[in-house]
């Protein structure tokens, strides 16, 4: 559908004898999930409302002679490898994978043969696993690299899905000095301090949750204690001796603080400035707070829920901090690093996932499938997999099957076009189906460059030992040359350190966000009385319950809001509300079977073209009977009876023919029908 509307735009701009601009590379269409189709782009020539005039830019200047060279080759084989298969399937070439890596082959912009690469297709076997060892080994692999020359900001580690980032970075921080920068792995929930403040806000508020208190115990003795000691013995023992006195002694006093404040407050009991490398996370997580407080109230088990359903999620931009990056190859695009490190590069070349729909139709296609009772369905969705091959569908499989091919192909070339310098990559030995085995055998069929292979010959060691191939020479980092500049605004920018400290403040009284907008309605006049704040606090019990059995939940969110000013309030609130519903007109609207609309705005626009806005009190609706209350609490006025007029009559301007109006003189419970 866009392209659609693309196209009329194009063919419009050709009559007028203008020209468009269309830039792309069907080799990187990567995008297929968000119904991207690389098959536009190949298929403008074939268009005859166009008149195209194809210009290709055949000159790399990104990378080394080395790498344009191997992926020349390597790409020119892997696609004949997949033609090879098709041809000896269907007996003729795969035309349109031949025609969208027919300008694979690039010129370099270098006059020196630089760049390296370096394939390592590893076995999997019970002694070394191969997800061990892949991670064993790209650790190895960057510290060589460190240790030849190469800075940590120059290597980027790409991988194929996100969750692979996480097993990554955490093998990294636990077996090398080296930080990795991602902002998938820069989630809130990564912070050590962050969830040692969500342990201590679990504690308060669930004190029954000993797995969580024995949790929060181990953080504490483990991480700033240093003190080695397992869940098991925490769980074991009394799990208050493990935790800070201080925040034993004041457990009542701070499950009465504000949120905020009872975070840094947590975080200043605890010792939390000994954890280093959490103050972006801090930052990023009290702005969080902050935001959330806006618009709810200060209660731990909301927040916590509001941290286990979405805030864990949140990332932390990782911007220039110094470090190893690693990001999956659809983010990559469009970027490239000195050195590019791709491991698990083995992912499937056809069905990625056991769910993959496919729909498929062979009415009024004219062909030999065409027959019933297929043919009675315009479209039906069926699961890809090979035993569509010898079905009816078997022309949609191979469809399906050439899209997929291309996708993964389209993923490795993205992948080794990042790489400027220096491309290293980890394989899975003999795996069918995969991207590693396209690899190997396009390896050996590539001509050029000639990459130095290192196999072993007996067959035993086969098995267990890695298949590597070479070519070229390392490229070291190159140190930055600074220029000197007059120009203060063409400096570049130095990234200072900052460190994060909580100070302890006394508390004063702060008032809930809801309980300063209702006080705040309440500053008319000097002489505000009583009937007139509880015609305010009625007024918001009604609008917010949907049943009578709201009522309740109701009274105690004005408590917990500040709102209530007492006890007895709350009582003589409770038994007004009772008795106003015990109208009998009333008690069906409050009893649960009408679809409810609080305070709805309405908007329209009015005889001068501007924009209105109206709302009601409560509007119900049921078997297209449209009821609209308004709550009142004073004397009767005419101007009541003719706003709820105007609700109506806009109400029936949106096409609802049944209509009802009513005034609820609360204090009197008197009903007044508006016609």
């Amino acid at each position: 559908m866009q392209w659609e509307n693309f196209h009329l735009l194009l063919q419009e701009s050709l009559a007028q004898k203008e020209g468009s601009l269309i830039v792309g590379d069907i080799k990187q269409s990567i995008y297929r999930w968000r119904n991207g189709d690389w098959k536009i782009l190949a298929g403008l020539g074939n268009d005859p409302s166009f008149r195209i005039r194809e210009c290709s830019l055949g000159t790399n200047w990104r990378s080394e002679a080395n790498i344009i060279r191997f992926n020349n080759g390597l790409f020119t084989a892997a696609c004949q490898v997949l033609n090879d298969r098709y041809e000896a399937e269907q007996g003729d070439p795969c035309t349109q994978l031949l025609d969208a890596y027919s300008d694979v082959c690039q010129q370099t912009a270098r006059k020196d043969e630089k760049g390296y690469i370096k394939l390592t297709f590893l076995p999997d076997n019970k002694e070394e696993p191969y997800a061990e060892t892949m991670l064993q080994q790209l650790a190895e692999e960057t510290d060589a690299l460190i240790r030849k020359g190469i800075q940590t900001k120059d290597i980027a580690i790409l991988v194929r899905k996100n969750k692979t980032i996480p097993a990554i970075a955490d093998y990294f921080d636990k077996h090398t000095p080296y930080r990795i920068v991602s902002d998938e792995a820069f989630r809130l929930d990564a912070s050590l301090a962050i969830c040692m403040i969500i342990g201590g806000l679990r504690f308060l508020a669930m004190p029954d949750d000993l797995i969580a208190q024995a949790r929060l115990a181990v953080a504490y003795q483990n991480e700033i204690l240093h003190q080695d000691i397992s869940l098991n013995t925490i769980l074991i023992n009394k799990v208050s001796d493990y935790l800070p006195a201080g925040f034993m002694l004041q457990l009542e006093e701070l499950k009465l603080m504000p949120l905020y404040e009872l975070m840094e407050k947590l975080f200043i009991l605890f010792s939390m400035e000994r954890i280093e490398h959490q103050d972006a996370y801090l930052c990023a997580f009290y702005d969080a707070v902050t935001e959330y407080q806006q618009k709810h109230s200060s209660e731990l088990t909301a927040f916590l829920t509001y941290w286990d359903e979405k805030l864990h999620e949140k990332t932390i931009p990782s911007g220039e901090i110094e470090g190893i990056r690693i990001l999956s190859i659809h983010k990559s695009k469009g970027l490239e690093y000195h050195t590019v490190l791709i491991p698990f590069c083995d992912w499937k070349m056809e069905n990625e996932t056991n769910s993959h729909l496919i729909w498929c139709s062979v009415a009024g296609t004219g062909k030999e499938t065409d027959i019933a009772p297929f043919n009675e369905l315009d479209i039906v969705p069926v699961n890809y997999s090979s035993a569509m091959a010898n079905s009816i569908y078997r022309s949609s499989y191979l469809e399906e099957r050439l899209q997929l091919w291309v996708d993964n192909l389209n993923l490795l070339y993205v992948a080794f076009t990042r790489a400027c310098k220096n491309l290293i990559i980890w394989g899975k030995q003999n795996q069918k189906g995969t991207v590693s085995e396209l690899l190997q055998e396009a390896l050996l069929q590539m001509k050029d460059p000639p990459m130095q292979h290192e196999e072993t010959d007996s067959e035993e060691d086969k098995s267990s030992a890695p298949d590597l191939y070479e070519y070229g020479t390392l490229c070291l980092s190159e140190p930055s040359a600074e220029q000197a500049s007059g120009n203060r605004l063409s400096e570049q920018a130095e990234g200072i350190p900052v460190r994060l400290e909580s100070t302890e403040t006394a508390i004063e009284f702060q008032q809930s966000n809801r309980s300063a907008d209702f006080i705040r309605g309440e500053e008319e006049e000097e002489d505000s009385t009583q009937y007139i704040r509880q015609g305010r606090l009625l007024h918001q019990v009604f609008a917010s319950i949907r049943q009578e059995s709201d009522l309740p939940e109701a009274i105690s969110r004005l408590r917990f809001d500040g709102i209530l000013e007492s006890a007895e309030q709350e009582k003589q609130i409770t038994r007004l509300a009772q008795w106003a519903m015990n109208h009998p007109k009333v008690k069906d609207w409050y009893n649960g079977t009408w679809e409810l609309f609080n305070e709805c705005a309405i908007l329209f626009t009015d005889e001068n073209g501007h924009t209105q806005t109206r709302r009601p009190d409560r509007v119900m609706m049921k078997n297209g009977q449209v009821i609209i209350v308004d709550f009142k609490f004073g004397k009767k006025n005419e101007a009541y009876n003719r706003q709820v007029r105007e609700y109506m009559n806009l109400l029936s301007a949106m096409g609802y023919t049944h209509v009802e109006g009513f005034l609820w003189y609360v204090f009197k419970n008197e009903l007044e029908e508006i016609v």
